[in-house]
């Protein structure tokens, strides 16, 4: 579905979440999608 999105910030965002909900710490995620852990864990939440 990612791979499909137009818009490359809302890819970003179900990339990271995804990793984090497979098993990928939220650092590791949110590293990985450029983003900052906090932010991460707001869109998990």
């Amino acid at each position: 579905m990612a791979r499909r999105e137009k818009n490359g910030r809302v890819s970003s965002r179900m990339l990271a979440i995804a990793n984090a909900l497979d098993g990928m710490s939220r650092a590791d995620a949110a590293r990985s999608a450029g983003m900052d852990r906090q932010t991460l864990r707001d869109w998990v939440v």
